[in-house]
């Protein structure tokens, strides 16, 4: 059970904190949206609750390859195993209202080539009506994701700051954003908001990412079931070693529209215009009469690029299950690797619980291509996951998962794929089973 942007995603087995899909998204900033509830809500019929809960699980990776006496690489796999737990609670007032995801673990391999470490994700939004016009929002959410988490994938592609990199063991994200809405009139409101963000990566050459955000939007209500909106939103980034800054530019308009209380579609296009300054660093060697000198040269680039920014998305959503699909592109800061891209993606995912138990999947593709290099180049990554979570008795649930990641071609390393096995248990003061995120 995790968080992100407009639902989609797929979890770790290690996740129990998950996101109920909402028929109104909520605008943070630049484009953003984020619903604060978890799937495992709908166990507790959307009320107040706090629900506190402890798992262990086996795990088997596929792709753990060793190096033997002979020289040879082989790939038996590797085992491990995955502890940890989290809190998940939503608490409405009259005129306010508080919802906290948190879960932590921590994933030991046998196997060397797999990295041991933590995912922990955080999760904390406040809303509150400050008049009878102007309304506050706030939300702060961090992590740490170690390399091969596979239900961070979708969040990723949709979010239009976090993103993996292939090399790096773990990845630390932490953000916070306040929006203030006024309701000029029964159907025309506006909205004002800021973010900032903080990204780095555990592999020492990938470049972290620090910026911000601030965006403008004005939302009309057509009808009952009609609304449209439109924005305009500024993102700036640095970059860590020198690597230069981005600065972003878009405008967006939005359609929104109900069919009954099932079936919702957002849609939305517009233009981003980007641009990115830093300095490229080139080896060089030079010959002497006493050999040769080795060392780098600093060479500037300075690149902008108008790019199309769109995203549609269809949901349903019942009292006991959901569905929803998603694709589009945007430009995306970048992932430790290649700064400022331009992002493509489809994702979606099917939850349906029943009384004691939760049947979950998903998946993901996303294409990331830079804007910095001349020439351009691509990065492509997807994965699939399903997990299946039962209450055995009071408090003690099981939980079965499958997890499919692929890492593509990236510089001179060719693609990866990992599947990845766990099973386990977990202990719940709300007796409800694991769910997909």
């Amino acid at each position: 059970m995790k968080v992100r942007i407009f639902i989609l995603v797929l979890f770790s087995a290690a996740s129990l904190l998950g996101q109920l899909q909402q028929t109104a998204p909520v605008e943070q900033s630049g484009g953003a949206w984020f619903n604060p509830v978890t799937l495992a809500s709908e166990f507790f019929d959307r009320g107040n609750f706090v629900n506190y809960y402890a798992f262990a699980n086996a795990v088997y990776d596929s792709f753990a390859p060793v190096v033997n006496n002979n020289g040879q690489s082989v790939n038996n796999g590797g085992f491990g195993f995955d502890v940890g737990g989290g809190v998940g609670a939503y608490h409405a007032w009259s005129k306010s209202s508080l919802a906290l995801n948190y879960s932590g673990s921590y994933r030991n391999y046998s196997a060397s080539y797999l990295g041991n470490g933590t995912n922990q994700n955080l999760s904390l939004t406040f809303n509150r009506r400050l008049a009878r016009r102007w309304s506050l929002g706030t939300g702060v959410y961090a992590g740490t994701v170690m390399y091969g988490t596979g239900y961070f994938g979708a969040q990723a592609v949709t979010n239009g700051n976090v993103q993996l990199n292939p090399f790096s063991v773990n990845n630390r994200y932490a953000s916070g954003s306040v929006s203030v809405s006024y309701q000029q009139s029964r159907r025309l409101s506006y909205t004002f908001s800021g973010s900032i963000f903080l990204q780095r990566f555990s592999y020492s050459s990938a470049i972290g990412t620090t910026g911000g955000s601030g965006a403008v939007s004005a939302l009309y209500r057509v009808t009952s079931r009609t609304s449209v909106s439109g924005d305009y939103y500024h993102s700036y980034y640095a970059y860590q070693l020198g690597a230069g800054n981005a600065s972003m530019d878009g405008a967006n308009f939005t359609l929104y529209h109900h069919f009954g209380n099932l079936w919702s579609v957002w849609a939305s296009g517009g233009i981003t215009h980007t641009n990115v300054a830093g300095f490229f660093f080139v080896p060089v060697g030079i010959i002497t009469g006493t050999g040769t000198v080795t060392g780098v040269i600093r060479v500037p680039y300075n690149v902008s690029a108008v790019s199309p920014a769109f995203q549609g998305t269809v949901a349903r959503a019942l009292r006991r299950s959901q569905i929803s699909v998603s694709g589009g592109q945007n430009v995306v800061s970048g992932n430790g690797y290649y700064l400022a891209s331009r992002n493509q993606f489809i994702n979606g995912f099917y939850s349906r619980s029943y009384r004691r138990s939760n049947a979950g999947f998903g998946g993901y593709w996303s294409r990331l291509h830079t804007l910095v290099q001349s020439t351009g180049y691509d990065y492509n990554t997807s994965g699939f996951s399903a997990n299946y979570g039962y209450v055995v008795m009071r408090h003690v649930s099981a939980n079965a998962r499958y997890d499919f990641i692929r890492y593509g071609t990236i510089g001179s390393n060719s693609s990866v794929s990992d599947n990845r096995f766990a099973f386990g248990i977990s202990l719940s003061s709300q007796s409800i089973p694991l769910t997909l995120y």
